[in-house]
């Protein structure tokens, strides 16, 4: 059974002569006969009464045209719902993201994408970078936006935006020898396991300063009120601090005295075929965002 002996059929009912279901079908008369015995046989029941002048349905023929009728209207609905897809009329999208993605590429990457494709409906969870790389695998994400590096295999990393890290302090903290202030201070960190923990473990380790983390928060927004809280000292992004330096909420180390440099990439399963959506959201991303230095 196939779709075109249901819109034989179709048009067999409707004429109610083979001969002006071919022409309307542009097939010959023997082709209608042969796909109406064909459809008969796979239902193991007639479908036609022939008579002189004509042919009409029998019991069977006429609830199998129903059905067929359906089925043609799912199959035509699907067709359009496709081309709605393709078309970028209709769809969905599955983002993953880190907090710092999220903040300082999504945002500016989505208010394009929603401009140009406003139908779309979008989704985004936050994850750290390893649970964004399990995500893509496990087809939870159509594209991640992750801490930079990442290193397998199966992902290809597109870098998209650099940002500078400082070690910040309560605003109004006397000035002091940065292996002073970190051996002295509690120290808020980000995370264990999380990628921005360790390259910010690893910028500590090579400068020699000590730190001591009393607490574990992956919100950048957060450590930073703990801190202008007097809670403790952090290294946090650029974007986070320097509104609150500039209302005097936090002081930001210098940095000619302590510099992270934190890199956010665009990860995608390697081989995969994208939907539309995706790859509109992937273009974006590639061609209207680029990597500073």
């Amino acid at each position: 059974m196939d779709l075109t002996q249901l819109e034989t059929l179709v048009a067999v009912a409707e004429e109610g002569t083979l001969s002006a279901a071919a022409r309307r079908r542009n097939l010959s008369q023997p082709a209608v006969s042969l796909q109406m015995k064909a459809l008969e046989e796979d239902l193991g029941a007639p479908l036609l009464l022939r008579k002189a002048r004509g042919v009409t349905l029998t019991p069977a023929g006429e609830v199998f045209l129903g059905q067929a009728r359906r089925a043609l209207q799912a199959v035509q609905s699907g067709r359009s719902q496709v081309a709605d897809i393709q078309g970028l009329r209709r769809g969905n999208l599955r983002l993953g993201a880190t907090d710092a993605a999220a903040t300082e590429i999504l945002a500016t990457a989505f208010l394009r994408f929603h401009g140009r494709h406003p139908r779309i409906e979008v989704s985004v969870e936050i994850e750290p970078t390893g649970a964004l790389v399990r995500g893509l695998r496990q087809a939870r994400f159509d594209l991640a936006l992750g801490t930079l590096p990442v290193e397998e295999d199966d992902i290809l990393v597109r870098d998209l935006s650099r940002e500078r890290l400082g070690i910040v302090v309560p605003a109004g903290a006397p000035p002091a020898d940065l292996e002073e202030l970190l051996g002295r201070e509690p120290f808020i960190a980000y995370p264990r396991g999380s990628t921005t923990r360790r390259i910010v473990d690893e910028a500590l380790a090579r400068a020699g300063l000590p730190a001591r983390p009393v607490m574990e928060i992956g919100r950048p927004a957060v450590m930073a009120r703990l801190v202008a809280a007097g809670l403790g000292v952090s290294v946090l992004p650029e974007s986070v601090s320097r509104p609150l330096v500039a209302e005097g909420a936090l002081g930001l180390v210098p940095f000619d005295r302590f510099l992270v440099i934190r890199s956010l990439g665009l990860l995608t399963l390697r081989h995969q075929e994208h939907e539309p959506a995706a790859r509109a959201m992937k273009e974006i991303l590639e061609t209207g965002l680029t990597a500073s230095p």
